[in-house]
């Protein structure tokens, strides 16, 4: 079988703790919740705030319900909630959206602002955008962020330019370096050899996604390995977190009805 292990809602546990650390948990107990972020702004975007507002978490997972991952809606919304936080503009948000969906889509600028205040609205995002700013303020230029790999990046450029460099780098080098762990525990595991080979080799990694391989009589051994590799404990903010994942398998990468078998 061939399978694909996901991280849910990287970068968000990033931009989550950050903001827990500031005063406001909503990101990171919605994301401990079960909530998706984008599901949620989707949501919003239908709706209003209002209906969601005065809800508990239980009863917004209830009312979230409604927003199915193949809405084109609830794609776009996948596609531009963290670029929201990373301040990209609305039209460079608009383009996003036209490339990734080959033409298909195309956002009016007025569409793009109208998601990025549904962000806003649930989340006070600005909490952190003027913690990096005085954070790199502060420092001798040019100014650098170390995250929680150890990894140390310096900034070059105008004040503007860096902070939004500055707020996309560290959730998507966490990402990264979640993803890494999974590949590292993977490959390091002495149970996973089979004399000079791999029970679960692996094929191929994106950013937040491990893909890889095993025989159909493994299984069960891949199901727990797999489980165990992505549980890895991360101190962001401050913060000790595990990133979770959502896993499938089958008999090919496409995962559609025909190949697909289960998760993992």
């Amino acid at each position: 079988y061939v399978f694909q292990a996901d991280l849910k809602a990287s970068d968000g546990w990033t931009i989550g703790a950050h903001m827990a650390r500031l005063g406001d948990s909503t990101m990171l107990e919605d994301l401990k919740f079960g909530l998706k972020p984008a599901q949620i702004v989707c949501f919003i975007l239908r709706h209003g705030y209002d209906r969601l507002a005065k809800t508990t978490r239980s009863e917004a997972k209830e009312l979230l319900k409604e927003v199915k991952k193949e809405d084109q809606d609830y794609f776009i919304c996948k596609q531009l909630i963290w670029g929201a936080c990373y301040l990209m503009g609305p039209r460079k948000a608009a383009e996003q959206v036209f490339k990734e969906t080959y033409g298909k889509i195309n956002l009016t600028e007025k569409e793009a602002k109208a998601f990025q205040a549904s962000v806003f609205v649930r989340y006070r995002v600005k909490l952190w955008h003027d913690w990096m700013s005085r954070f790199l303020s502060k420092q001798p230029y040019p100014p650098k962020l170390t995250s929680a790999s150890g990894h140390t990046r310096k900034f070059f450029g105008r004040s503007r330019e860096i902070l939004g460099k500055a707020l996309s780098h560290e959730p998507q080098a966490v990402t990264t370096y979640a993803t890494n762990l999974a590949a590292y525990n993977l490959w390091m595991d002495k149970e996973n050899r089979d004399g000079n080979k791999l029970k679960v080799e692996p094929l191929h990694q994106v950013h937040d996604a491990l893909v890889g391989q095993f025989k159909i009589t493994d299984l069960e051994f891949a199901k727990v390995k797999i489980k165990q590799w992505f549980n890895n404990t991360i101190i962001i903010a401050g913060i000790p977190i595990v990133i979770p994942y959502s896993g499938t398998y089958g008999t090919n990468w496409s995962f559609d009805e025909k190949s697909m078998v289960g998760e993992i």
